[in-house]
């Protein structure tokens, strides 16, 4: 058996450590503890946002690979993505819905709306290209991430470039799939903020 070089190591758990879900899921944490008023309200509205938008795909999938209908939990193949991708979508819709109706901060739901469109765009893309999530999440969650806390975090930036390395050097995408995923996304998420004055 092949030893792995550094490279391979290091290309490998960058990854790891950045699966959309994961990402998302911190994010959440992030978003929800810096609008809420208190502890247990952030608490609830993390449940809420990652129980619907994170969990629910990721039960679904293991369900999935389980039975045999989808090869592998990573998702590799373009055509196992749509129905993930569906449920993640519907449950952003979902989590709207409720937090709507909690009168949560704007920028929640201005975050989520964003979540939502973006979802569209990438279930649409999807059915043809197999555009990379891994970019697309870790670009979104740098700009969104910046926009609220007035561009401090600026380094996370620098998450994006070592992400897409680290999917093309896996030959898990193309270099045009991971600066789709990062330019498509990233424009999206501005664009979206500007409208609903969250800038």
């Amino acid at each position: 058996m092949k030893s792995k070089s550094i490279v391979d190591i290091v290309a490998t758990a960058i990854s790891q450590v950045t699966q959309p879900p994961l990402v998302v899921g911190f994010f959440f944490v992030f978003l929800m503890f810096y609008f809420a008023p208190d502890f247990a309200t952030g608490l609830s509205w993390c449940i809420i946002a990652i129980s619907l938008i994170g969990l629910a795909p990721t039960i679904f999938t293991l369900f999935a690979v389980k039975l045999g209908h989808i090869k592998n939990v990573l998702l590799t193949r373009r055509q196992d993505r749509s129905s993930p991708f569906l449920i993640a979508t519907l449950g952003a819709i979902v989590t709207f819905i409720i937090f709507y109706r909690l009168s949560v901060p704007a920028e929640v739901l201005v975050f989520l709306i964003t979540l939502i469109l973006i979802l569209i765009v990438i279930l649409i893309i999807n059915l043809y290209w197999k555009i990379s999530v891994h970019a697309t999440t870790i670009t979104v969650v740098a700009v969104a991430t910046n926009i609220f806390a007035d561009y401090r975090l600026w380094y996370l930036f620098l998450l994006i470039p070592i992400v897409c390395w680290s999917r093309v050097y896996r030959k898990r995408h193309t270099v045009a799939q991971v600066v789709a995923g990062t330019l498509l996304n990233g424009i999206i998420v501005y664009i979206t903020f500007n409208l609903f004055g969250v800038s």
